[in-house]
């Protein structure tokens, strides 16, 4: 069921066309190859720098990227440029034991997910570095034990070599040097107490290279002919501690270097820029607001004094990223100790400070920065970190000091707006089996329309209604309307509202009438009702249509109905297939579902209504598909389906076309596991909602956004839903596109979810 409220899709139809043209993805759901890239061979094992520009530069303002497969309870810890890309790195933080967890980005606007082998799902990355051979990470597992990862691309991990001098010890950070590669941590138990420094020509077998003058060393990086190392005097990151940075020849030798800034806790971070070593960190004062990020330079690696802008005033600095004509600074500030806001500034010179704006705002009242890094070829600048302990990932331009600010472009092509986590909005807690089955904006605000029944019982009617989508009311349905299950729900031009739906046998479709929205009555039954079934109403120029099937044998013959007031309903000719869902263009209706009613056999297939007939297209999946929802706009169709071949995953893709005919598949990774049920289509993007199973969670909710058909973002639900009888029927949005919706059953009762677009 759905509304054409001045919808259009001309810009996602044109890319989705452009993009088929370099698929050879046939017409159906087939996967897209997911082999790895060949693994790229640089010259020498060197970290990337940004490439030189002609003019000074800055950085932002920052947007938030889209991340594959990133559930609540992680976080991104840190990131890493290299020949083969972009790498976010993370872990599992709360909810379980501790597990890597790491992401690939060639752009740095979209991420996906990367693999790891059996053995290598355990422990915290903190931080990795692009070798000949492709990447190498380390970290730490628990009890304390210094950990290390290889990987050919970044897309699939194993677990480096265990070795005893590990044991007791945390590993920081890595750097390639002309010796091998070198990895800094400590021996601790509890803290750090003793720094250490490791070697290893292959990312997998290591061994104790020397002990470092510094209790907790967090950074380590190649200046010149030196190897440099920075961090905390004492294991506990207390005020008590203070900033140091060590120097190496050859990493077996340290000398601490003289520091003549002000006082400072720690350095977090080391960065090379313009024939000078920086050092970036924090000093901790008696408040939150006294905290001061602090920064040195030296033109040899031994010597440094302080860069001091005001703009470092109230707030810690965390990482820092650098290239010879621009420097990023980021970390975090409390606001009235409980608000954390992000804070990033970027140079051109050391001198003049530009602070970062954020495009999306901030909404959220906990966010952690934890790395930044800029993109191999030096267009872009990454940052990390999480968003009420939600995973993050920001990206953002590199332009010239000074140049008019120009929107960049978006990470998807049909608007900046995207929706908010939903929400569950209070609805009248109901009687277990009943579910919402369809919503639309109407009547007081929005109308939600359901039923069902518990323990064999006759099945009851449902409607409610909203003024804001956040409360939710029982309409009022008088006695005889009480009884089926309403499917779908549609306004007419006019004349108010048409609902209909189903009695308790399954083979009698049912029509109910509402003036406003919020009092129902039943309508006269039409007789071609009779023995039916029906799922799914839409809104032509003419009316209203609907369309569902003959309940006997098996709903296999298709029946469509039209209607201009609800009450006097015309039969259309059968339809060789299942309806489910339809959809309207120009004059033409829709109709999606599958060529058989045995669930084991049919294969998607959509109808589309001309002046010589209907239509069928060729099967759109394999056997056990089927095309569960339409939207409709201006220019073209969108349409969900999910196939579920026995034996194989569940995925779902989303299917176009301009002209109702012809219909193109798109298929992505982050559908794999799902199984849609619903979908919405605004002039900023199109919504997908439905579920994913597995053993360990049991049923969840899932839904995507997405602005051009390609990336897919998800919309996270709210943690207390219940695995159990939890289901998504529909999805609705209001008429200005400023919320979505979606509906369904959360623990065998009502439930309605809500989405602020902004």
């Amino acid at each position: 069921m759905h509304s054409p409220v001045g919808l259009t899709v001309r810009q996602a139809i044109s890319i989705a066309s452009a993009l088929l043209l370099t698929l050879t993805v046939p017409l159906n759901m087939a996967a897209q190859d997911e082999s790895p890239p060949p693994t790229a061979e640089p010259d020498a094992m060197v970290a990337p720098v940004a490439a030189v520009r002609d003019a000074p530069l800055t950085v932002g303002p920052w947007h938030l990227a889209t991340i594959d497969d990133a559930p609540d309870g992680h976080f991104v810890r840190g990131v890493a440029a290299g020949e083969l890309g972009l790498l976010a790195l993370g872990n599992l933080e709360f909810g379980g034991p501790a597990q890597p967890a790491v992401w690939t980005s060639d752009d740095g606007m979209s991420w996906e997910r990367a693999t790891f082998a059996k053995d290598a799902r355990r422990g915290l990355i903190e931080a990795a570095v692009s070798t000949p051979d492709g990447w190498v990470a380390v970290g730490r597992d628990f009890p304390e034990q210094a950990y290390a990862w290889t990987s050919p691309d970044g897309r699939h991990w194993q677990a480096a070599d265990m070795i005893e001098s590990a044991k007791g010890h945390l590993m920081y950070d890595v750097a390639a040097t002309p010796r091998g590669l070198v990895a800094v941590g400590c021996k601790a138990r509890f803290h750090c107490s003793t720094g250490v420094a490791w070697i290893s020509q292959d990312g997998r077998s290591w061994e104790v290279l020397s002990k470092l003058p510094i209790q907790l060393p967090t950074s380590v990086t190649v200046f010149g002919d030196e190897i440099l190392v920075a961090g905390f005097s004492d294991g506990y990151e207390t005020n008590l501690s203070k900033a140091v940075t060590a120097s190496s020849a050859n990493g077996r030798k340290w000398k601490l270097d003289d520091d003549r800034g002000p006082q400072a806790s720690g350095f977090t971070d080391l960065g090379v820029r313009d024939g000078e070593a920086l050092a970036f960190g924090y000093h901790l004062g008696p408040r939150a607001a006294d905290d001061v990020a602090v920064m040195r330079r030296s033109p040899d690696g031994r010597d440094w004094t302080s860069v001091a802008p005001e703009a470092f005033d109230g707030w810690s600095g965390i990482r820092l990223a650098t290239a010879d004509d621009v420097t990023l600074t980021v970390g975090t500030m409390s606001v009235d100790n409980s608000f954390i806001a992000p804070v990033t500034f970027s140079s051109a010179d050391l001198e003049t400070w530009t602070p970062g704006t954020f495009a999306d705002g901030l909404r959220a009242e906990q966010y952690h920065v934890l790395d930044t890094a800029f993109a191999p070829d030096g267009d872009k600048a990454v940052m990390v970190g999480a968003i009420d302990h939600a995973p993050a990932i920001w990206w953002a331009d590199i332009a010239p000091v000074g140049s008019p600010e120009v929107e960049p472009a978006p990470v998807t092509a049909l608007g900046p707006v995207t929706p908010g986590r939903f929400q569950a909005a209070s609805v009248p807690e109901g009687d277990e089996g009943v579910t919402v089955k369809s919503v639309i904006p109407g009547g007081p605000g929005y109308i939600a329309v359901g039923g069902g029944s518990a323990d064999g019982a006759d099945a009851r009617a449902l409607v409610w209604t909203s003024t804001d989508g956040l409360t939710w009311d029982d309409a009022s349905l008088a006695d005889d309307a009480r009884s089926g299950v309403i499917e779908a729900v549609a306004p007419l031009a006019g004349a108010g509202y048409v609902a209909v739906g189903n009695d308790s046998t399954g083979a009698q479709a049912l029509v109910w009438r509402s003036a406003d929205g919020t009092s129902w009555e039943r309508a006269e039954t039409p007789e071609s009702f009779a023995g039916a079934v029906v799922h799914d109403l839409v809104v032509t120029a003419e009316g209203v249509a609907a369309v569902g099937c003959e309940a006997y044998p098996d709903c296999r013959t298709g029946l469509v109905w039209t209607t201009s007031d609800g009450l006097s309903w015309e039969l259309g000719e059968e339809l060789a297939l299942t309806p489910y869902a339809a959809g309207v263009l120009g004059s033409s209706i829709a109709a999606g579902g599958t060529d058989s009613g045995t669930p084991d056999e049919g294969r998607a297939v959509i109808a589309t209504s001309g002046t010589e007939g209907w239509d069928v297209s060729e099967s759109l999946g394999k056997p056990s598909s089927r095309v569960v929802d339409m939207d409709s706009g201006e220019e073209g169709l969108v349409a969900a389906a999910w196939q579920q071949h026995p034996g194989q995953v569940v995925e779902s893709a989303i299917f176009v076309s301009v002209d109702g005919q012809s219909w193109d598949p798109l298929t992505h990774k982050r559908l794999k596991g799902m199984t849609a049920s619903a979908i919405e289509l605004s002039a900023d993007g199109v919504l997908l909602t439905g579920t994913k199973s597995n053993r360990k969670t049991g049923t969840i909710p899932l839904a995507f956004w997405t602005r051009d058909l390609q990336d897919f973002e998800t919309i996270r639900f709210p943690k207390d839903v219940q695995p159990e009888g939890l289901a998504i029927e529909g999805s609705g949005m209001a008429a200005d596109g400023s919320m979505a919706l979606a509906v369904g059953t959360d623990g065998d009762r009502p439930a309605i979810w809500y989405s602020l677009i902004e």
